[in-house]
C-alpha cells in the first residue's frame, strides 16, 4: 500500500485510541500489526524531521533539543524541505483492516476518518 508520510504521521492518535480499546482477538492482532509497521516508518520520518530541524535551526544545546522558530531566517527553507518530506510516498506492507472486525467496537467518527486508508468494507 502506498501512502504519504503526512497521512501516516497523522494516524497516530487514532491508532493509539484503537490500541487502548479492548478488541476482539482478530481485530486486536490486526491493529497491533498495523501499529508495529507504522511505528517503524514514523521513527524514520521523525529522525529525518529532526535532522532538518538541526540543519535549519541549529544543534541541541545542553538538555534542550534542536529547535527552529517561525521567525527564524531559515524558517521558509525548513518548511519547504519538511513539506517535501511529508509528501514522500512510501510503500508499507499492510493489509487494510476489515470493518467487520470492528463491528462491535465503539469508536468516534473522527477516529474512523483518520483510519480510513487502513480500513476496508
Amino acid at each position: 500500500m502506498k501512502i504519504k508520510l503526512s497521512v501516516l504521521l497523522n494516524i497516530t492518535p487514532a491508532l493509539n485510541e484503537l490500541l487502548e480499546i479492548k478488541l476482539p482477538i482478530k481485530a486486536a492482532y490486526r491493529v497491533q500489526r498495523l501499529a508495529t509497521k507504522i511505528g517503524a516508518e514514523q521513527t524514520t520520518a521523525n529522525t529525518m524531521r529532526n535532522k532538518l530541524i538541526e540543519e535549519f535551526g541549529g544543534p541541541a544545546q545542553g538538555d534542550k533539543p534542536p529547535s527552529i522558530a517561525p521567525d527564524s531566517d531559515n524558517w521558509g527553507a525548513f518548511v519547504e524541505k519538511l513539506e517535501a518530506l511529508m509528501a514522500e510516498e512510501i510503500d508499507i506492507d499492510v493489509e487494510p483492516i476489515p470493518l467487520e472486525l470492528l463491528a462491535d467496537v465503539q469508536v468516534s467518527a473522527a477516529t474512523l476518518m483518520k483510519m480510513d486508508v487502513f480500513l476496508r468494507e
